[in-house]
């Protein structure tokens, strides 16, 4: 069996899953999709650099800077944001980013 395309299995080596009973490789159900990635940080005046969204929930930037990133609500894609000094309620739009919930701007756009 071969899983649909996707970010459920990434596949760098050549490798077989076996999967018995009922079986679906579609994302849990109220599950957001994954904002593990490289942004570039568009805040203004303030240089934070590129930044780099972890699996674990860390931010870490070019510029030497370290912050979190928690899902708030999955249903609306709203995530709690901190890097620096700096706090979001943050929208996220899969393949465009994180934008502010109160002023529609984007402050982190999705590079890959």
């Amino acid at each position: 069996m071969t899983p649909p395309p996707g970010q459920l299995v990434r596949q760098t080596v050549h490798y077989t899953i076996e999967a018995t009973g009922a079986v679906s490789f579609g994302a849990a159900t109220g599950a957001a999709p994954s904002v593990v990635g490289v942004y570039a940080v568009k805040n203004g005046t303030v240089d934070h650099g590129v930044a780099k969204f972890a699996a674990d929930g860390t931010i870490t930037t070019t510029n030497g800077e370290s912050g979190k990133w928690v899902l708030f609500d999955a249903d609306s894609r709203v995530y709690t944001v901190t890097l620096g000094r700096d706090r979001w309620s943050l929208i996220y739009q899969p393949g465009h980013g994180f934008i502010d919930a109160q002023n529609q701007l984007l402050i982190f756009e999705q590079r890959h």
